[in-house]
């Protein structure tokens, strides 16, 4: 039996159980003996490797041993660290496929109906009380600090748990620091999303969670209630906080539940067949304390009088999600059937839509340091090819590389709203600046917001790369980007166009990056004199050439086409730009006017199209025209400013595959219509 010969051996017994190994791996190993105590059984905080593989190799082994039925679940689930704090059992209601779900023992994680006891109005010796017991200490009023502590605390709690929560990471601590500590960090945090929006930029895409779910409590509380780590920076998101990535099922198979855990601040939609009961006690047994999950931490729709504060929200929040799953050594639990569902790998699970492989966000979601949620232990089906898949996709992202691959991945996902593919590749292409999230704009305004904040080296690969959507345009729609080919016969990847930092296109006005505006872009680059271009060979067939003179007595030169996109008329001369040392792409274009950049005379240019050759001869054309060009900047018209201002914009038109000459101005009224012009008369 392939992966076959493992056995698990419970610390501190002879208990031993002989079973196939985990479904994410293919070697045979000898006993592996699992700790006793859930604490000393799983790291949270090792490298982001070696102690991801011994966590996932340990809840294997624990879920095997729960299943043998050779081992109480209390000696399994049960925490043994040195905790003060009074054990409390918590069971799920109903039994859980996944054994991890079944039972947990644990100091200081109180269960729902402690939890849920209100502490407004209540006195501070009765809380005290409870408190005490809980903590398992013997404080009075008179303790230093416990009093305010109380006072301040109980003011920001709507329940027992709350105030738990708020409290339990100061309890053995300096309590007499904790509300200055506590103020301070919720100015810091608040100050940090307050100076990240700029208009309609966010100026920092590092924003950390505005909500965490203390599983210890079980309630979501801010963030600013979580102790900074020693050392940290004001962004940091402390090493406690782990994340969950889950599949969201179809609508018929989901409830909206209302909850104390967030203080039934909105429905929190879980799927039918689980509870949330079942996620706390499974993220408990591998030894979680506080989690980042969507449904209980982001805010989600609910009542109608709530809904302008989730909108404004979800302008930073939806954007920077990526950054919470980004810290490598930091656990994230993956549910790839649906929150707190069990694994499963059968093909048609993998077929839909809804599952965790074929969804836009769950891609940014995919750190070093996964564990697996939901497993029952029991055989599953191809799981190797499953798992390789899961960590292709996890190398990728991982591996900083041009993006180009993700961009591909991203376009085969599937997504509830089009907005959300295109804020996941802002994350993908680890942009520093990110647009806000806005639910009312349309995906192409979305799309041409994004090219404003990705790096100018990858803004000028997609222009150059890329055909546009409509005449004289540096940018293809989004729908043409998801859809359409690269220039024919391109195979550089998405940042390898050859462009330099120096030549890349850079915003004209860099105050447009804050608000809505298409932008102006230029960029310094050589510009040659007027060159006349003859169309040659086949372009259909990928066999296309050109012939060009430059000056009214240059010599002319034969050059053989990779590919072009825009358009070019045959006979008319144009002007020829390339991108700092890119010797490979030329864009063909129209000088029409001039102005002033940072105080530098720059050309006002309309780009006609972008022509593609290899590396020879582009270092042959740019032999050729070496005498005749310039460095200038090079500013490009949008396509309405070029459509105004070109002497031939009634020469041609372009269309579907921009290939075709036309010398009669008749016939493209139509398509000047569509950029704004009207032929007068």
């Amino acid at each position: 039996m392939e992966n076959a010969g493992w056995r698990f051996e419970l610390e501190g017994t002879s208990i031993v159980v002989p079973c196939e190994g985990p479904p994410w791996q293919t070697v045979a190993a000898d006993a592996t003996v699992i700790l006793a105590g859930l604490g000393r059984r799983f790291n949270g905080n090792g490298d982001s490797h070696t102690t991801s593989e011994e966590n996932r190799l340990n809840l294997w082994g624990t879920v095997q041993l729960a299943n043998s039925g050779l081992v109480s679940e209390r000696t399994l689930f049960e925490s043994q660290n040195m905790d003060k704090r009074i054990a409390f059992i918590l069971r799920s209601s109903e039994r859980s496929e996944a054994p991890l779900q079944w039972l947990h023992i644990g100091h200081g994680t109180i269960p729902n109906k402690l939890a849920d006891a209100s502490c407004i109005g209540g006195h501070r010796e009765e809380l005290l009380c409870i408190l005490n017991h809980i903590f398992q200490t013997r404080y009075s009023l008179d303790t230093p600090g416990l009093d305010d502590c109380l006072q301040y605390f109980v003011q920001q709690s709507r329940d027992l748990g709350e105030l738990y929560g708020y409290l339990r990471p100061w309890w053995y601590g300096n309590l007499r620091d904790a509300v200055q500590k506590v103020a301070a960090r919720k100015d810091e945090l608040e100050a940090i999303r307050h100076n990240a929006i700029r208009d309609s930029c966010i100026q920092n895409s590092n924003i950390p969670p505005r909500r965490v779910w203390d599983l210890y409590s079980n309630r979501v509380l801010p963030l600013h209630a979580v102790p900074r780590d020693p050392d940290s920076k004001p962004e940091d998101i402390p090493s406690k906080v782990w994340c969950v990535s889950h599949s969201w099922v179809e609508d018929h198979r989901h409830v909206y539940v209302s909850t104390e855990i967030n203080g039934q601040q909105w429905p929190v939609p879980i799927p039918r067949e689980t509870t949330l009961d079942h996620v706390r006690i499974e993220l408990l047994n591998m030894d979680a304390e506080y989690a980042w999950l969507d449904v209980l931490c982001l805010r989600q729709r609910g009542r109608d009088e709530d809904e302008m504060q989730r909108q404004e929200e979800w302008k930073l929040d939806v954007p920077t999600i990526g950054y919470t799953y980004s810290r490598p050594s930091t656990p994230c639990v993956i549910y790839f059937n649906g929150l707190g569902l069990p694994l499963d790998t059968s093909p048609i699970i993998l077929r839909s839509t809804r599952q965790w492989f074929n969804r836009v966000w769950t891609l940014q979601e995919s750190p070093l340091s996964w564990l697996p949620g939901g497993l029952s232990g029991k055989p599953l089906v191809d799981p190797h090819a499953f798992f390789d898949r899961l960590r292709s996709i996890v190398t990728a992202v991982n591996s900083r590389g041009d993006g180009s691959g993700l961009a591909q991945t991203l376009r085969e996902r599937s997504c509830t709203n089009e907005l959300d593919r295109i804020a996941g590749l802002a994350y993908i292409f680890q942009c520093r600046t990110l647009p806000i999230y806005n639910e009312n704009v349309s995906p192409e305004v979305a799309w041409t917001l994004l090219l404003k904040h990705m790096d100018a080296e990858r803004r000028t690969s997609i222009s150059l790369q890329y055909p546009p959507c409509s005449p004289f345009g540096l940018w293809g729609s989004w729908e043409r980007f998801l859809h359409s080919s690269k220039i024919p016969h391109a195979s550089q990847p998405l940042i390898s166009a050859g462009t330099s930092e120096d030549g890349s296109l850079k915003l004209v006005d860099p105050s447009q990056l804050y608000t809505d505006a298409q932008g102006v872009y230029f960029h310094p680059g050589y510009i040659t004199e007027s060159c006349r271009i003859l169309l040659g060979g086949d372009a259909q067939a990928g066999a296309e050439e050109i012939e060009m003179s430059c000056g009214y007595q240059g010599e002319s030169i034969k050059l053989s086409i990779l590919g072009r996109h825009g358009i070019l008329l045959d006979g008319m001369s144009y002007c020829l730009i390339n991108h700092g040392e890119d010797a490979e792409h030329w864009v063909v274009g129209e000088v029409v006017g001039e102005q002033i950049v940072d105080e530098e005379e720059a050309l006002l240019v309309a780009r006609w199209a972008v022509i593609r050759v290899d590396q020879d001869e582009g270092q042959r054309l740019g032999t050729h025209v070496a005498a005749s060009r310039r460095r200038m900047r090079i500013v490009y018209c949008t396509a309405e400013e070029a459509a105004r201002r070109s002497s031939r914009v009634y020469d041609c038109i372009a269309v579907r595959d921009c290939h075709v000459v036309i010398r009669s101005p008749s016939v493209i009224d139509s398509n000047l219509v569509s950029i704004g012009i009207q032929r007068a008369g």
